[in-house]
């Protein structure tokens, strides 16, 4: 007869194993990260920022060629949002589609196809000649592209709750090299293309977006050939003898999702910080190019470039040493979310006073309080990847996961849909008109930060995700089954 097993932990500290189903087996160290899926993951996430962010520095000297020279330079904003807000509205309009195809189908082949469609879109863009071919460029890739929704049910899919935190950072960590990849192509490559009777010199604006739509296309073929398929099988086969009939677990309703207060506050606030992250988006670039007597800074386009690749540049070190530590030390991304969030109504103060300091001071000045507001933008960042975990915590169930996250991502859309027309105008309003001294648009975005804080303190979420609990319950009695003598 063989002797039982010992169960009794040797150090009294220690409990004895969990015997109840729903309670995860003890880890003494984070499980290791899938490096390979995650590199191609992180690619193919960061060729959307490059994409999207390289048309920021130039945007507003294209359409100065672009548009009738009737049209006032101070009215440029309201033309910058519209073609800002091109991409997100479509991609509001098309995510929810992405996202449940990608459950019949599979995730890798719609990642695919959102590749192709920057890869499209961009280059489109570089062509353009006149606004609406530039607001129709930036509208296929929202028609084609809803991959953000679907990396974050892969990066789920892929971890678990000892390792999520890491894995999720890569999510706006890849975003700010992206950012500092594609601001500083279109900064630094517009008009670098002399000599008389050039191809380039005739199209002035695609050689930025060229070379951004390259990096789609490395994504799409690494992808292809190295990203393995994370979606569940699907297919109803027919069970062996004495094997357990497994029906197919279908996704929710958007309706039963947004059923639970929990779900409805996560959304809420990061509907009000995705408002917020595309408002400064496209007001820092329009603050910078515009004259220092209409309320700006007068940088240059390298300027502009500098700027906001510094600003990724800080992101990239907050999102890789600062997040996972602080989420680690706080005990959980809820209680990192309400913290973070503070810097935001103090972000929206610095660039009016940059504004004060260009007016009698060399450069240095208001590029001194832009370092400021870089600084406050990167702690705000970490809101992001904090509400990510958050929602991906408050799914109810792993086929959830695609549609909570498209909705997620909807109201990211819709953010960007509206916040780069309304900061944008607004902008354009308060110095066209004066209003409160130019300073009208500062107020707004203020109040608004301060909002969005206060929101967090109510966020309630649990810390780790009750569909990870099940899918271990469901593997562990698959297990079993397996190990059971065949009679």
């Amino acid at each position: 007869m063989s002797r039982p097993q010992e169960t009794t932990p040797l150090l009294s500290g220690q409990p004895r194993q969990a015997d109840t189903e729903d309670a995860p087996p003890p880890r003494t160290k984070a499980t290791p990260l899938p490096r390979k899926q995650l590199f191609v993951l992180c690619l193919m996430r960061m060729t959307e920022p490059i994409s999207f962010t390289v048309i920021f520095p130039f945007v507003n000297a294209m359409l100065r060629a672009n548009l009738p020279s009737s049209v006032p330079s101070s009215r440029l904003g309201y033309y910058a949002g519209l073609v800002e807000s091109a991409f997100a509205f479509v991609q509001f309009l098309t995510i929810f589609f992405w996202a449940r195809l990608s459950d019949r189908i599979g995730r890798k082949p719609v990642l695919l196809i959102g590749l192709f469609g920057s890869f499209l879109s961009v280059n489109a863009f570089g062509f353009a000649r006149t606004f609406p071919q530039m607001v129709l460029a930036r509208s296929i890739a929202g028609l084609m592209n809803g991959n953000i929704a679907i990396l974050k049910s892969v990066l789920a899919e892929v971890t678990d709750e000892t390792n999520q935190a890491r894995a999720f950072s890569l999510i706006p960590l890849c975003f700010a090299v992206g950012s500092i990849v594609g601001n500083g192509l279109g900064g630094w490559l517009v008009g670098v293309w002399g000599g008389e009777g050039e191809w380039l010199e005739n199209h002035p604006f695609w050689l930025p977006c060229g070379v951004a739509s390259a990096f789609n296309l490395c994504a799409i073929i690494t992808g292809t050939l190295f990203l393995k398929e994370t979606l569940p099988k699907k297919t109803n086969k027919v069970p062996e003898q004495g094997a357990e009939v497994v029906e197919e677990e279908r996704p929710p309703s958007i309706r039963s999702l947004l059923a639970a207060k929990s779900i409805r506050r996560i959304l809420g606030t990061q509907l009000g910080l995705n408002f917020l992250n595309a408002c400064h988006a496209a007001l820092l670039p329009l603050f910078c190019y515009t004259a220092i007597e209409q309320g700006g800074l007068s940088f240059t386009s390298a300027d502009i470039g500098t700027v906001l690749a510094l600003n990724g540049g800080f992101t990239i070190f907050i999102q890789l040493i600062a997040f996972p530590t602080l989420e680690r030390r706080l005990g959980g991304p809820a209680r990192v979310y309400v913290r973070v969030t503070a810097a935001l109504p103090f972000l929206w103060l610095c660039l009016p006073l940059a504004h004060q300091l260009a007016i009698n001071h060399s450069k240095a000045w208001p590029m001194a309080a832009l370092v400021l507001a870089i600084v406050l933008k990167g702690i705000s960042n970490m809101s992001i990847v904090s509400s990510n975990l958050l929602v991906n915590n408050s799914a109810p169930t792993r086929s959830s996961l695609a549609t909570l996250n498209s909705v997620s991502q909807m109201a990211g859309c819709l953010s960007r849909t509206i916040g780069p027309s309304f900061s944008t105008s607004l902008f354009a309003f308060s110095t066209s008109r004066g209003v409160l001294g130019g300073q009208l648009v500062w107020l707004v975005m203020w109040a608004i930060s301060a909002g969005t804080w206060i929101m967090t303190m109510k966020v309630r979420a649990p810390e780790k995700a009750s569909w990870r609990v099940k899918a271990r319950q469901e593997e562990t009695a698959q297990r079993g089954t397996e190990a059971r003598p065949q009679a």
